[in-house]
């Protein structure tokens, strides 16, 4: 049975963004500062949760060395 969720708020994006920063804290090649979970917070305000997943996924998966980086530049273009 298919319900209609609403997407999660900023405080539950934040807490999302933490639970990635936590998950990736022990790999070296990751950085995820806490300004940057601020920034998905912020930049993510229409996504779904799973839209969110599918984003920090993908973006943690390929290119993990500058997610930063990445990010800022993948989710003005998710957004449109």
């Amino acid at each position: 049975l298919f319900r209609d969720f609403p997407d999660p708020d900023w405080e539950d994006r934040m807490q999302y963004a933490r639970y990635w920063q936590e998950k990736l804290s022990d790999n070296d090649a990751v950085e995820f500062p806490d300004s940057l979970v601020v920034e998905v917070a912020d930049e993510t305000e229409r996504f779904s949760f799973a839209y969110l997943k599918e984003a920090l996924y993908v973006v943690t998966s390929v290119v993990p060395s500058s997610l930063a980086e990445t990010l800022r530049a993948v989710f003005p273009l998710l957004s449109r």
